[in-house]
C-alpha cells in the first residue's frame, strides 16, 4: 500500500507518540515495500539521527501497539499493520473533517 501525506499528518497529530516516534513512523512509511520495512536500528539513527536506545524503545512500543510486527523470515524487517495505520487516519479524518463544495 502507499501511505499518503495524509497518512502522516495523521500519525504527528496523534498524541500517542512523541516527534521522534513519529519521524521513524515516516521514515518506515517512506521505505515500506508491500508494508514491509528492511532497516536496522543503525540504518535509522543515521537517517534520522536519532539515539538507538530511543529506536530500539520505539519499536518495542509500536510492536505492543501493533503498528508493526516482525516478519518472521527475515531478521531486522517488520511488518506494518495497515488496519492500525487506517484507524489513525480515520480518528484524523473525524477529528480534522474536509469540507467540500
Amino acid at each position: 500500500m502507499h501511505y499518503s501525506e495524509e497518512t502522516k499528518k495523521a500519525i504527528r497529530s496523534y498524541s500517542e507518540y512523541t516527534p521522534n516516534q513519529c519521524l521513524i513512523l515516516d521514515l518506515f512509511l517512506d521505505i515500506a515495500i508491500e508494508n514491509k520495512v528492511h532497516a536496522t536500528v543503525k540504518y535509522i539513527s543515521e537517517e534520522l539521527n536519532i539515539k538507538t536506545s530511543t529506536i530500539y524503545f520505539a519499536l518495542n512500543l509500536f510492536l505492543k501497539d501493533g503498528l508493526i510486527s516482525k516478519d518472521a523470515g527475515v531478521s531486522k524487517a517488520y511488518l506494518l499493520n495497515e488496519g492500525k495505520f487506517n484507524y489513525i487516519l480515520d480518528a484524523y479524518r473525524k477529528k480534522y473533517p474536509t469540507t467540500k463544495f
